[in-house]
C-alpha cells in the first residue's frame, strides 16, 4: 500500500494548479475570487471582508481535487494520498483567508454526510450510484474522508454535520456545491454562495441557478420544494417534466421570482385547481 501511496503522490502532484495559489485549479479560483485576485474583480477591496465566516464543504475540496487529475489517471489515487493533499489545501485557504483579513473572518471546514436525507425530503427522487464506476468513486471519496479523519494529524478542524447547520449568524459566504446546504441560509444574518471554477459570489436571488437546468428558472424561487421536484446535480433527480412545465407555467403566470414565499406558491398552486399537484407541493414543504 506504501508503493501506492507514493504512485498517487505523484499524480496529485502534478494536478492542475491554480495559477496564484497552490491550490487544485477549481479551487484556486474560488480562493482568488473572494481575495479580490481575478482580473475581471471589480471591487478594490477583497470581498472576503465583506463576511464574517467563511464555510467550506470539504467535499467541494475532494471533488475539485479529483476534478484536477485527467480522468485516466484517476484510478491510481489513494484515500490517504487524496486526504493529505486535502489537508494541505485547507491549510493553505486558512493561511490565506486569514492574512486578508487579519484574523477578522473566521473560516470553518465542514463535512455532512446527509444521512438524514430520505427522512428530510421523503417524497423526492434521490440520486444514487448505480453503475460500477460511479459505486467505485463513491467507495474511494468515503474511504477518503475516513482517511481525513482518522489519520491525518495535522489538519484543520473540521465540524461534522448532518444536513442541517447550527445556528451560526452573522454574514457568511458558503464554498460548496451541495445545493441543499443553502436551505441554511436562515441560520445566518446573510449567507452568499462562492462558486468554484467560475469564482461567481452569488447571492440568494441568484440560487434558482442552481436548479438543474437553472438557467431556464428564473422565474422560480430557491426553496425546498423547487430543489426536490426540478432536481439538481447532484443529489435530487427532477420530477414528471409534465408536472415541472405545469408548476413553471404557474410560476410565469403569477410573476413569481427569487423572493416569492412558500405561503403564495401554495396560495397560486392551489387556485390552479389540481388536487394531485397540490397535495405534492404541499408535501415537498413540509419538514
Amino acid at each position: 500500500m506504501v508503493m501506492l501511496d507514493d504512485q498517487a503522490r505523484v499524480v496529485l502532484s502534478e494536478r492542475a494548479f491554480s495559477e496564484n495559489e497552490p491550490l487544485s485549479i477549481a479551487t484556486g479560483i474560488a480562493i482568488d475570487s473572494v481575495l479580490g485576485l481575478l482580473e475581471e474583480a471589480k471591487d478594490p477591496e477583497p470581498p472576503i471582508l465583506k463576511y464574517d465566516i467563511f464555510l467550506v464543504h470539504i467535499r467541494t475540496i475532494y471533488r475539485n481535487l479529483i476534478g484536477s487529475v485527467p480522468t485516466e489517471l484517476r484510478n491510481k489515487l489513494t484515500p490517504l494520498a487524496l486526504a493529505e493533499v486535502m489537508s494541505t489545501e485547507m491549510r493553505v485557504i486558512e493561511t490565506l483567508i486569514s492574512e486578508a483579513t487579519e484574523g477578522r473572518c473566521e473560516i470553518r471546514f465542514y463535512h455532512c454526510n446527509y444521512s438524514s436525507i430520505m427522512n428530510d425530503f421523503s417524497r423526492s427522487l434521490p440520486k444514487i450510484p448505480t453503475t460500477p464506476g460511479q459505486k467505485a468513486s463513491t467507495a474511494l471519496e468515503f474511504s477518503t474522508y475516513q482517511a481525513l479523519k482518522e489519520d491525518i494529524v495535522s489538519k484543520p478542524p473540521i465540524d461534522y454535520w448532518n444536513r442541517k447547520f447550527p445556528e451560526i449568524g452573522g454574514r457568511g459566504i458558503v464554498l460548496t456545491h451541495y445545493p441543499v446546504d443553502l436551505l441554511n441560509r436562515y441560520r445566518f444574518e446573510s449567507l452568499h454562495l462562492l462558486e468554484s471554477h467560475t469564482g461567481a459570489i452569488k447571492p440568494p436571488a441568484l440560487w434558482n441557478t442552481k436548479l438543474r437546468e437553472g438557467w431556464g428558472l428564473e422565474q422560480l424561487p430557491f426553496d425546498r420544494m423547487t430543489l426536490q421536484m426540478f432536481g439538481d446535480n447532484i443529489q435530487f433527480s427532477p420530477m414528471n417534466k409534465k408536472i415541472r412545465m405545469t408548476l413553471f407555467n404557474i410560476a410565469v403566470k403569477k410573476k413569481w421570482n427569487h423572493a416569492t414565499t412558500k405561503d403564495y406558491v401554495i396560495h397560486c398552486v392551489t387556485e390552479h385547481r389540481d388536487p394531485a399537484l397540490e397535495v405534492l407541493v404541499k408535501d415537498l414543504y413540509r419538514k
